[in-house]
C-alpha cells in the first residue's frame, strides 16, 4: 500500500524513495501468510471511510490523547 506514502526522494516511505531515484534499496519484510490473515482485517478497518470521516472532522488529537491517557493510566506496562 505505498501508493499512501508521500511521493518523492524526500519520503520517509523507502519504496516512494526508490521509484523516485530509480533505485532497489527497498527489500519488503516477508510476514507469515497465517499472521497477515490475521491482522489484515484490522488494517482494512483501520482505513473505513466512516473511520476517516471521523477523524477529520475532529481537527484535533486531543481525543486520542485522552484516550490514549487513560488506556496508559488502566493497563501497567
Amino acid at each position: 500500500m505505498h501508493d499512501y506514502c508521500p511521493k518523492g526522494n524526500n519520503s520517509w516511505c523507502k519504496w516512494q524513495k526508490d521509484q523516485a531515484n530509480g533505485t532497489s534499496s527497498f527489500k519488503p519484510k516477508n510476514v507469515v501468510p497465517a499472521v497477515m490473515q490475521e491482522i489484515l482485517p484490522t488494517f482494512d478497518s483501520l482505513w473505513a471511510e466512516n473511520l476517516l470521516q471521523s477523524v477529520l472532522e475532529s481537527l484535533s488529537q486531543n481525543n486520542n490523547d485522552v484516550q490514549n491517557h487513560l488506556v496508559c493510566d488502566i493497563s501497567p506496562k
